[in-house]
């Protein structure tokens, strides 16, 4: 079996280091990489320190076929990536005039003054390919001695550019040229399901021969990865077909997509492919349900509102739960919640109607409704009833959960 076509990625910045920005750039690079069969070795996120860049390149370089760096492009003092790649390919920095023409009417376009650090930015190793950046002031740089290692600048959207104006196809070509074994995923999403069960129920895996299978459980349910290597996309493909049949067998129930896709745009392509609507009313969740359907462009196709009614008195005058009910049975309740459900589906004239009351904590719990106890309801025209949960004890957690739930609850009572 031939080797796969493995890359690596190095993050120059105190700031991503220390926290105070989020290291998107990796996220979005990798899965790019997975879609054209490369394998990606490891990610390394390090100050802007001349050692640890180069540390990290003579590490990275013996067990990859390609490195990846972003960050430390920019025109200031504590912008040191160019010159100590530069040094170490035992290189010389050159005025590019392409660039400098370009950098001067970058700034002229802009109304901003052009200065010498600008002017700087225009000399280039003269042993790198330059991939242009034509949305910003640094350029892609690409050096193949020692190691192939692209540089690029850590502006999501300036190392994005040059990504997907030149540098992608460069790696699938690499794969295709030098005959690399693709490496391919599948993510199998479940809900309603902890991971324990999940494995118990899959059992052997000896099914799996060299392939993989990741068990990858979070709040929104857990991820079923498989992945395998194969000399083309087509037998890589026939082979997770296989995998994914085997799964579906032993778990299947719990399997709502098999395109690494969230709950709720599973739910969305169901209610638009029906034209059906929904509408909810919220309680312990102060309006999350509602933002996260929301989330999904053209939501408003199908979403007909929802009613946040944290109070005992919004409860009763926007939703018309009764005064009996939440002195007899208690706001977290299942008869508030079917009331929640039914008032919702009435006052949005929807479909199908989903109610969240509970408490999420940390205070307000009892020996009979512990923090964690939460109610989701559900209306339709032809039925209506609700499900008791117990979460945690952590507030966030259990809206989180709440959410997640509820939609998994109208999933499986709208299938059709």
């Amino acid at each position: 079996m031939n080797k796969t076509y493995k890359i690596s990625l190095i993050s120059i910045g105190d700031e991503i280091c220390i926290g105070q920005t989020l290291n998107t750039n990796v996220q979005w690079i990798s899965k790019e990489i997975v879609k054209l069969g490369g394998e990606v070795t490891a990610h390394l996120t390090i100050k802007d320190d001349e050692n640890d860049i180069v540390n990290s390149i003579n590490y990275l370089k013996n067990i990859s076929n390609l490195i990846i760096v972003t960050g430390g492009l920019g025109p200031t003092h504590d912008d040191i990536t160019k010159k100590v790649l530069t040094e170490y390919f035992n290189d010389k920095l050159e005025l590019n005039e392409d660039i400098l023409k370009y950098l001067k009417d970058y700034f002229a376009l802009r109304n901003r003054e052009f200065l010498q650090r600008h002017y700087e930015q225009a000399f280039i190793p003269s042993k790198a390919k330059i991939f242009n950046n034509k949305i910003g002031t640094a350029q892609g740089m690409f050096f193949d001695e020692k190691v192939k290692l692209l540089s690029m600048p850590g502006v999501p959207r300036e190392m994005k550019h040059i990504m997907e104006n030149g540098f992608l196809e460069f790696i699938q070509t690499q794969i295709k040229l030098f005959k690399y074994d693709v490496v391919l995923y599948r993510t199998l999403r479940t809900a309603g399901v902890p991971e324990s069960t999940l494995a118990d129920l899959i059992g052997d895996v000896s099914f799996l021969g060299q392939s993989s299978l990741a068990f990858l459980p979070s709040y929104s349910g857990v991820k079923l990865r498989i992945g395998t290597s194969a000399e083309n996309f087509f037998l890589a493909n026939q082979e997770l077909d296989r995998l994914e049949k085997h799964i579906i067998e032993k778990c299947g129930k719990y399997i709502y997509s098999n395109s690494d896709e969230e709950l709720e745009s599973f739910l969305a392509n169901i209610l638009l492919n029906n034209n059906f609507t929904i509408s909810a009313a919220e309680s312990c969740t102060g309006g999350i349900f509602g933002a996260k359907i929301t989330s999904l462009a053209g939501s408003s196709a199908y979403f007909n509102g929802s009613a946040v009614t944290y109070s005992n008195k919004a409860k009763m005058e926007i939703l018309g739960v009764s005064k009996d009910t939440l002195d007899t049975y208690g706001a977290v309740s299942e008869e508030c919640a079917l009331e929640m459900a039914i008032g919702s589906l009435k006052i949005y004239n929807s479909d199908f109607a989903i109610s969240i009351t509970g408490i999420a904590g940390p205070e307000g719990g009892t020996e009979d409704k512990p923090v964690g106890t939460v109610w989701i309801g559900f209306a339709s025209k032809s039925n209506s009833f609700a499900k008791k949960f117990i979460f945690t004890k952590d507030r966030e957690i259990n809206r989180e959960l709440s959410v997640h739930n509820a939609l998994n609850l109208l999933v499986n009572q709208i299938k059709v």
